[in-house]
């Protein structure tokens, strides 16, 4: 077991929050606790504000800041140094049995059977609830077209869950703006659905502010089926696109590859040029204050070629906004 602490700084600092920041991860069957300072446990302090966490979901810690810590809060971290192993062991077993945040920051309810697929990254409950797969997106199932991927999406769902329960590991923001669960989903026999899909390429990672658990395990999965051509990625129209190649995409969702020929920061936004005439070529635009919040560097950037995603807007040329760094990938 790996036991790391997180504090909150952004809320008063007390035994409840304190037990529901700690986060444990069992990577063995003996528990190992270590720390530089106390030799027996790491205890790692960080702020974050009610913004960060919102917008990053707890993947990307905030600004170190061990020697600035309230005294209030060294106390506590010393105090937690000092326990004995019995101490310790039954401040572990409370905080595991509190039911808080996971290894991979989700919350994970018992099993609900699900009533039927309605689509390929889409499913209703036993109970009437909609659950959309955290993370990724497929083909639409629309009346007036027949998708083949759609509806090859749709019956690789049907087929992964069967009769099977599911299990939802759900985030901070559960629900999406048209009252839909979000989470990542498990069948009761360990099958990840959207990594299956994944696999399979019959659907694409799409992350969001509030959706980047898992990012790196699905944007494997998504890479490794795009070198297959399996799926969808044996189509060229659906394949990645060059940048130069986006004019007349507006409205769909693209993945995008070039190189960054100039970065012109303005005072509310940083835009990222892929050709000469801003006005005609596709660019992406990040707001200044998430530029910085990303740890993006221009000169990281510029001149480099990288991969994005999201969905084109008309804004004279081509452009992607970018609302979280889960967005951009650099290339060789």
């Amino acid at each position: 077991m790996q036991c790391n602490i997180y504090l909150d700084y952004s809320a008063p600092v007390g035994w409840t929050s304190f037990l529901g920041m700690l986060h444990c991860s069992v990577d063995s069957a003996r528990a190992k606790i270590v720390d530089s300072h106390h030799g027996d446990l790491s205890c790692e302090e960080r702020w974050r504000s009610q913004p960060e966490r919102q917008a990053d979901l707890g993947l990307r810690g905030g600004t170190s800041l061990r020697s600035n810590q309230p005294r209030s809060t060294r106390r506590l971290c010393g105090a937690f140094g000092r326990m004995t192993w019995l101490g310790r062991w039954a401040f572990i077993w409370l905080a595991l049995a509190s039911g808080e945040t996971g290894a991979d920051e989700l919350n994970w309810a018992p099993p609900v059977a699900v009533a039927r697929v309605l689509a390929g990254n889409l499913l209703e409950l036993a109970d009437g609830r909609t659950v959309r797969l955290a993370g990724i997106r497929t083909a639409p199932l629309r009346p007036d077209r027949d998708d083949h991927f759609a509806q090859a999406a749709q019956a690789a769902l049907e087929g992964l869950i069967g009769t099977h329960a599911v299990h939802l590991g759900t985030g901070e923001a559960p629900l999406d703006r048209y009252g839909r669960l979000v989470a990542q989903v498990e069948t009761s026999q360990g099958v990840w659905l959207q990594g299956a899909l994944l696999e399979q390429g019959l659907a694409q990672l799409q992350t969001r502010p509030n959706e980047v658990v898992r990012a790196s395990e699905m944007g494997q999965l998504e890479r490794d089926a795009r070198v297959a051509r399996r799926g969808l990625w044996g189509e060229p129209d659906l394949s990645p696109r060059d940048a130069d190649n986006v004019a007349g995409q507006t409205g769909s969702f693209q993945v995008v590859q070039g190189r960054v020929v100039r970065i012109a920061p303005t005072d509310r936004f940083v835009y990222l040029n892929f050709g000469k005439d801003w006005r005609t070529d596709f660019t992406l635009r990040v707001q200044r204050k998430s530029f910085e919040r990303f740890g993006l560097a221009e000169e990281d950037l510029e001149g480099r070629r990288i991969e994005v995603r999201g969905f084109v807007l008309d804004a004279g040329g081509p452009l992607i906004d970018v609302s979280h760094p889960e967005q951009i990938e650099t290339l060789p």
